[in-house]
């Protein structure tokens, strides 16, 4: 991301008041262009030059500002926007959207290793969180209906599992305060513990579920829910499970991560964690604006 000192501060604060009568619009647009801008890195093996929503480079943003300027002038609503400006996308990077949807969650690109579309938030999960990276994805058809992302560190022993799902409910606010959220965070302590007790161990609580707040590189703090426990048996090393949990685009994100205690004691371990804590932030806070409300 270009430092906002490659820019005058005053053209950003113009282009922010230009798009506040479409804030609907940009919202949608900005995703979209983040679909083509990956499956045109897929295709050629680099960035396209040029960024129509949400760039930070001065060239680009006057010609983003001139674009809304212009939608305001024909008395555009957010449809009219996203449809013209789609067909323009589309235009330039020669592909239509309902395309560059299958090709950017192909599930093949997560068994590479490479970043992956999940169309129901619209967001592009990350190749990596901190040293763990992505190797595979499941889909559930259940109740809880969403998405799972697998991850190994790439030196260590340990795993970790990026959940998006909606457990049958609507309009999840993001964040920990929606009034159900205390709810499903307390099935998924005792689905840990169940699976636990599964497999003949038993779950020592190292921390209570309590709220915390990560910064990421650029934007306000995010609000987790977090808990860390020490699953113990008898003929196996000691693991420790931490979970963090929040409400993002209408749905629940998890994260579970799994190693052995040992790993996660030492320095390089907790570095580990507080480097997945810093990507994890940083992702919602780049793709978790909350989706319009009916």
């Amino acid at each position: 991301m270009e430092s906002q000192d490659y820019f005058p501060q005053e053209l950003m604060e113009e282009l922010i008041s230009a798009r506040i009568p479409f804030r609907v619009a940009f919202d949608t647009l900005y995703r979209r262009e983040r679909i083509f801008k990956y499956v045109y890195w897929l295709e050629n093996g680099t960035k396209p030059a040029f960024t129509l929503i949400g760039s930070w480079i001065t060239s680009d943003m006057l010609a983003e500002l001139a674009m809304w300027q212009s939608m305001s002038k024909k008395d555009f609503d957010d449809i009219d926007v996203v449809d013209t400006v789609t067909e323009e996308l589309e235009r330039r990077f020669g592909l239509d959207l309902a395309a560059a949807r299958v090709r950017a969650t192909n599930p093949e690109l997560a068994l590479r290793h490479l970043p992956i579309w999940n169309d129901a938030a619209d967001c592009l999960i990350p190749q990596k969180l901190g040293d763990f990276l992505i190797y595979g994805m499941q889909t559930y058809a259940q109740l809880s209906e969403g998405q799972s992302y697998a991850y190994r560190h790439t030196i260590a022993d340990a795993s970790l599992n990026l959940y998006l799902y909606h457990h049958g409910l609507a309009q999840i606010e993001p964040g920990t305060s929606d009034p159900r959220f205390r709810d499903v965070l307390r099935n998924n302590i005792k689905g840990i513990e169940h699976f636990a007790n599964s497999q003949g161990g038993t779950v020592q609580w190292l921390t209570e579920p309590l709220v915390v707040f990560i910064r990421p590189p650029v934007g306000n703090e995010i609000p987790f829910a977090s808990t860390t426990c020490e699953v113990l048996s008898a003929d196996g090393p000691r693991v420790t499970e931490g979970l963090l949990m929040t409400g993002f685009r209408d749905m629940f994100l998890k994260l579970r991560v799994t190693g052995p205690t040992v790993f996660f004691d030492t320095n390089v371990g907790q570095a580990a964690m507080a480097a997945v804590n810093l990507d994890l932030a940083d992702f919602v806070a780049q793709f978790g604006e909350p989706k319009p409300r009916d």
